[in-house]
């Protein structure tokens, strides 16, 4: 153990001694040198106080201990290994280095003062949008002042750069000063004004009295600027505040000025002196109506004062205008009052007034006229009055005032009262009655010359000319269009209202009334300006002439006479040139019933050298004539074609189209030839072959129309063909046709019908086409259609647009319609067709039959395909066809429906049958043909089996459909379809059978009863009497020799007699006559013994039985045994047609399982297999019932 720890001393020992080397070794390397030094920051910014470091980088990292830091002016700041202190304001440099000071980096620092506080010199500043203003801070200490920081809010408003604001847009801003800290602000307030543009005053000039305050108002735009600045330019006259209002200081005058920015508007004042009192030259006046009187007007003061304001009590009397002159007006007394500032003064004014009561009159040759005088007031009239004639030999006027009318010419008429006053009035002798601007030259006649001016005369004609049938005519002379000048001239129609009248004989248009042809008159007139062509106008309304034909533009120029004349004719009203009717129109509303009178009507211009001659005047018969006799002015005539062409018979009407419209009624037609062509009213007929020019006119005004007649059709019209079917269409061709041309032939449409160039068409499928057959560029059409029904009137086939048709065909009400079915085949004896019934409704009080037709004959044919029943024999079967058909009606379906053309009551009435034809059910209705029997179906059951009409028999036929319709359009037909052949046979064979009975109507046959649904019959009316035993029924519904009958039979007496049951041959008359078994029609018959309730035996009669004798014409068959005889039993019997003709009749009786008796026998004679049967029943004085009849073809 000591031996260890010695050990481990020696080895410490050892330790050390290396170590010691080691650090003598370091001791004494190389020291590594500083390469980069990079402070963080070389700027900083400190305030007093604060405190910061700054960051070196230094390479080698490692020798980052051996930085020194200094700084180069002691006081400002401190550093200590990077952390700077700030002590004073001012400004000192920081730098880290080396030992030996080669590698440094430095930061300068600046120390500012802390700020105490920012004041700006302005709180609230007003500025233009535009306009600049400058914020002082103040700033403490003053040391600071160049550190501030400027901002505005919002922004936009206004723009701050160092205190220097520029406002920007209309608003408000706040402006703030903040020193860097952010611990110092001041704020401004800035509101920005919008640039007034325009600045307006409410008045410019103003006139006051002294006291007087006004306040004008300023309106700047835009909204929004500095409110104005009032100024005065003498305030001793008048001052102005702020708001604008003035106030009159002393008399002067003085300049209001609103100022706003650079814009400024003014106000002229004037002040006056205030009046205390007026006075006028006179107190009152007596004046004659047209005098005048200037007033004077005296003031107090006499200086600096407004002027004087005038007014008239009644301006009927006299007026006063601005300057004081008063006008005496008319008779009467009335006040003129001058004012200045509320003082007034007065003049009593009183007029006498004289005049005329007319101020122009105009006489006829020789005519008198009494002048009268008019005083106002009345009780001013002087007695002493002296006439004077200016012109005695044209006019000559006595001492009461009385004129005549001595030559044409024109005379003034002065009246002078009490030698004070003079009245005048010019008196014109005339074809005129004229007003101003007309003067009349006489010489060996006379001429009207007309001035400057719009002027309308009427025509001089005397009392009572006014009418409503009238001509009139001058002619103007000296016309020349091509002067620069505007000219109206024409003729007017005036009303002989006294309110358009200069007197009695003659009116003009005045006052409000010059273009109002409804209250005044009716103007003809042309005017003419600069262009002619464009330029002439006709009649009040400036509408446009029309026609302006070369005639008449030559008419016109140069000076030209022209005769210009109006008439009216009723309440037509005409315009003429020359005697050419130039315009025709109604006279205007407002004149339409009242007679008037033809005036002259003039607008002439300052030189105008036109004059007026040779006025004419018609009436009456005379006035009708002359307008019928003249010729009108056409502007165009023209057809809506120049070249037609037409098949024989064919009928064009041609519309004539004539501007103006009203010459229309002048209207002639002619033709070159009428043997091609006839024409009568515009409407053309086309008579044969050929060709033919058709002329309308209106005097010289023609147009014409080259027709040409071509004689060649399609032999029908209208076509009708079944699918698949082919014809021939031919061509007809008439007298002077060259016969046998080449036509080309093409379809509307080949997917559904073609046709081939020798005209045979293929129809196709359902559908409508059209088929043209050209010759020589000549075209003519016909229609086919491709249907399942022929139709007539009263069926409408529907197709879509593809041309197939729909299924459906509506029914147009009211009418009674038999169609042809389109079979496309020819017609037999042998066919079924049916279709389907749609919407019937039987109870809606409305009788209506449907059903179909067997029809036969060339002459119910629309071609050989179709056929209808036509003429007098629509309800002749035996003549026209044969029908099948139901009639319903008035809502008792019971009791009215029927069967047949011959109105037989249908019989039966099943449930079944009568739902099929109520709310609106769809029913299926057919018919079939076999030889000379015939079937009506309903719903695929066979309800009547006959024969068909004598007439038909020998006659093949083809089914048609049978309507009428009333008063329901709702009913439409679909699913049209059509068998021969087998498929008929096949058809009636297969179909159920609705039995039908008749009884025998033999006074000595007792009534059967039958079940309303012809469900069972029984004979409860016999008994076994001798007087009253026998009843009869027949079945009606026929059947062939291969059949098989059933049935159940009940006995319901105990009496002894038979039960006859005979099938025989059908003849067609319903066997209501026959006792049966002894006429030769038996085919096979048994009577079935019964007594005392139960059937006992049969007889049976052979085939053509003529009586009723044992072992000659009935057998005794022998019975049942006795257990087995019943009185209820079913009855079979089967009809089988041998090949030889014979036939074998098999007849069981049964009762359930058990069978009674069976007799078979064969017929001694041949039966066709196309005879018909019936069953006829028969009782000898037993009452049994027969139910469950069936009868099925084999």
């Amino acid at each position: 153990m000591q031996k260890n720890i010695k050990t481990i001393c020696v080895i410490c020992f050892v330790l050390l001694m290396c170590m010691s080397f080691v650090l003598a070794a370091c001791d004494t390397a190389t020291e590594v040198e500083i390469t980069s030094i990079k402070l963080d920051k070389n700027t900083l910014s400190l305030k007093v106080g604060d405190e910061a470091t700054l960051t070196a980088t230094v390479e080698p990292a490692e020798q980052a201990k051996d930085i020194v830091w200094t700084v180069n002016k002691e006081g400002i700041v401190t550093v200590d290994g990077g952390k700077v202190k700030a002590i004073a304001a001012g400004t000192a440099v920081v730098s880290a280095q080396n030992k030996s000071g080669t590698v440094y980096d430095s930061c300068t620092i600046v120390v500012e003062a802390k700020v105490n506080s920012v004041t700006l010199d302005k709180k609230t500043l007003e500025l233009t949008v535009g306009e600049e203003d400058t914020l002082v801070a103040t700033v403490d200490p003053t040391t600071s002042a160049s550190n501030l920081v400027w901002k505005c809010e919002p922004q936009g408003v206004v723009k701050v750069v160092g205190g220097k604001v520029t406002a920007l847009t209309a608003g408000t801003a706040t402006v703030t000063v903040t020193d860097l800290s952010g611990e110092k602000s001041d704020s401004c307030a800035v509101t920005v004004y919008e640039t007034a543009t325009e600045i307006t005053l409410g008045k410019q000039s103003v006139g006051l009295t002294v006291g007087d305050e006004e306040t004008l108002v300023a309106t700047i735009v835009p909204q929004g600027t500095k409110a104005a600045v009032f100024t005065s330019s003498d305030e001793t006259v008048a001052t102005v505040d702020k708001n604008g209002k003035i106030v009159a200081v002393k008399a002067g005058t003085a300049t209001i000025t609103a100022t706003v920015g650079k814009l400024s508007a003014s106000c002229e004042v004037t002040v006056y002196n205030k009046v205390t009192a007026i006075t006028l030259d006179v107190e009152t006046l007596a004046m004659y109506s047209g005098e005048t009187h200037a007033l004077v007007v005296t003031t107090t003061p006499a200086e600096a004062i407004r002027k004087a304001t005038f007014a008239t009590l009644d301006q009927n009397v006299a007026t006063v205008d601005a300057n004081g002159v008063i006008t005496a007006v008319g008779g009467g007394t009335t006040t003129i009052t001058a004012t200045i500032d509320d003082v007034t003064a007065n003049v009593t004014v009183n007029v006498i007034r004289v005049a005329f009561e007319q101020q122009n009159y105009s006489l006829a040759l020789n005519a008198e006229q009494q002048l009268a005088l008019t005083f106002d007031p009345a009780s001013a009239t002087e007695a002493n009055v002296n006439y004077v004639s200016s012109a005695a030999d044209a006019v000559s006027v006595d001492g009461e005032g009385k004129v005549k009318a001595l030559a044409y010419g024109q005379a003034t008429i002065t009246a002078s009262v009490e030698g004070k006053f003079s009245a005048t009035c010019t008196v014109m002798v005339s074809p005129l009655a004229t007003n101003n601007g007309v003067t009349v030259e006489y010489g060996d006649g006379y001429v009207i010359k007309t001035s400057a001016g719009v002027n309308v005369n009427a025509l001089n004609l005397g009392a009572n000319a006014a009418s409503k049938v009238y001509y009139a005519e001058y002619t103007l002379n000296g016309m020349n269009l091509f002067d620069n000048q505007a000219k109206t001239f024409g003729l007017v129609h005036f009303a002989t209202n006294d309110n358009l009248m200069f007197d009695v004989f003659h009116m003009f248009l005045g006052g409000g009334n010059n273009n109002n042809a409804a209250a005044a008159g009716y103007w003809h007139r042309m005017n003419n300006k600069l262009d002619l062509e464009n330029d002439l106008l006709v009649n009040a309304a400036n509408q446009e002439l029309g026609a302006v034909q070369t005639w008449l533009i030559d008419m016109l120029k140069n000076g030209k006479s022209i005769t210009m004349g109006i008439a009216r004719n009723g309440n037509d009203v005409y315009t003429l040139l020359n005697g050419v009717i130039v315009w025709k129109t109604q006279i205007a509303a407002g004149l339409a019933d009242v007679d008037t009178l033809p005036a002259i009507f003039m607008n002439s211009t300052p030189d105008d050298t036109r004059t007026i001659t040779d006025i004419v005047y018609l009436n009456g018969d005379a006035a009708a004539k002359k307008i019928a006799d003249s010729e009108m002015l056409i502007k165009s005539l023209q057809l809506g074609e120049t070249q037609l062409t037409l098949t024989k018979d064919e009928q064009k009407t041609l519309t004539a189209t004539v501007d103006p419209t009203y010459a229309a009624s002048k209207l002639v037609w002619e033709s070159s030839n009428t043997e091609v062509v006839t024409v009568e009213n515009g409407v053309i007929k086309a008579i044969k072959a050929g060709s033919a020019t058709v002329t309308a006119k209106i005097g010289n005004t023609k147009a014409e129309v080259v027709v040409t007649v071509v004689d060649f059709r399609f032999e029908q019209q209208n076509y009708s063909f079944a699918p698949n079917s082919t014809e021939k269409l031919n061509l007809v061709f008439g007298e002077g046709s060259d016969e046998g041309q080449t036509a080309a032939y093409r379809s509307s449409n080949d997917s559904i019908v073609s046709i081939d160039a020798d005209g045979i068409i293929t129809a196709k499928t359902y559908g409508r086409v059209t088929i043209t057959a050209t010759v020589k560029g000549v075209s003519v059409e016909c229609t086919v259609t491709v249907s399942p029904l022929v139709t007539s009137n009263g069926v409408n086939v529907e197709y879509d647009e593809d041309g197939s048709y729909k299924n459906t065909i509506a029914i147009t009400s009211g009418d009674e319609t038999v169609n042809a079915i389109n079979t496309g085949l020819q017609a037999s004896k042998l066919y079924y067709a049916e279709y389907t019934l749609n919407g019937l409704y039987i109870n809606d009080g409305q009788y209506k039959a449907f059903g179909m037709a067997h029809l036969g004959g060339d002459t119910f044919m629309f071609d050989k395909y179709s056929m209808y029943l036509g003429g007098g024999n629509n309800n002749n079967a035996a003549a026209a066809g044969y029908w099948h058909r139901m009639a319903v009606g008035y809502g008792v379906a019971d009791e009215n429906l029927m069967l047949n053309h011959f109105g037989d009551v249908f019989g039966v009435s099943k449930d079944w049958l009568v739902q099929a034809a109520t709310n609106r059910s769809a029913i299926k209705i057919g018919i079939a043909r076999s030889g000379n029997y015939i079937y009506t179906f309903v719903n695929d059951v066979i309800v009547l089996q006959t024969n068909i009409a004598d007439a038909l028999k020998e006659v093949n036929t083809m089914p048609a459909l049978y309507l009428q319709a009333i008063g329901d359009n709702s009913i439409t037909i679909s699913d049209v379809s059509f068998l021969d052949g087998e498929a008929v046979t096949n058809k009636i064979n297969g179909a159920t059978r609705l039995l039908h009975y008749s009884r025998v109507a033999d006074n000595n046959y007792k009534p059967v009863t039958i079940a309303a649904d012809s469900s069972s019959f029984r004979f409860n009316g016999v008994d076994g009497s001798d007087s009253a035993w026998r009843a009869s029924v027949t079945q009606e519904v026929v059947f062939g020799v291969n059949a098989t009958i059933e049935m159940d039979v009940a006995v319901h007496n105990s009496a002894n007699g038979h039960i006859g049951i005979n099938i025989a041959q059908n003849y067609g008359e319903g066997w209501t006559d026959k006792n049966n078994f002894s006429d030769g029609l038996t085919l096979a018959g048994y009577w079935m013994w019964t007594n005392d309730g139960k059937q006992q035996g049969v007889d049976y009669f052979k085939d053509g039985a003529t009586g009723w004798n044992d072992n000659v014409d009935k057998f005794w068959c022998g019975g049942p045994a006795e257990e087995n005889k019943s009185g209820n039993f079913h009855i079979k019997i089967d009809l089988t047609r041998n090949e030889d003709g014979t036939v074998k009749s098999v007849l069981t009786i049964s009762n359930g399982e058990t069978i009674m008796q069976v007799v078979e026998k064969t017929s001694d004679n041949t039966h066709g297999a196309d005879e018909m049967y019936r069953i006829h029943f028969l009782s000898h004085a037993i009452d049994f019932e027969v139910s469950n009849l069936t009868v099925v073809g084999k």
